[in-house]
């Protein structure tokens, strides 16, 4: 997601729904040619493997205790596995803030550059 701005599919459904989404506009075709050229593709939720979808399963569940108070004694509180999502769930957590506050920016810059050039 980190190459497409932080963007990502929004799986088959809603892009089909959407105006102005690939499998909207191209309808006529079939889903995995419309899909085949899209940039999000490697982000589509259908195509997520099950092992992953089970990772991050563990992770939002256990991210879930954490914000209702929860708290974990290292390391014996969790499993490696269990660790291991977690951080990865933090890390992609910080990496999508980070790209907002970079998008952020950009904008600002924009807006003040045709505030000038307005003057």
């Amino acid at each position: 997601m980190n190459q497409n701005d932080g963007e990502g599919c929004p799986g088959a459904e809603t892009c089909r729904e959407t105006r102005g989404k690939p499998l909207n506009r191209y309808s006529s075709r079939p889903e995995t040619e419309v899909c085949a050229g899209c940039v999000f593709l490697p982000t589509k939720p259908e195509a997520i493997d099950e092992e992953i979808v089970r990772f991050v399963s563990i992770a939002l569940e256990l991210s879930e205790v954490e914000r209702s108070g929860g708290k974990f004694a290292y390391p014996d509180a969790l499993s490696a596995l269990e660790w291991a999502c977690l951080i990865g769930l933090t890390r992609g957590k910080d990496g999508a803030e980070s790209l907002k506050r970079e998008r952020e920016r950009k904008e600002e810059r924009l807006k003040k550059r045709k505030e000038q050039l307005g003057k």
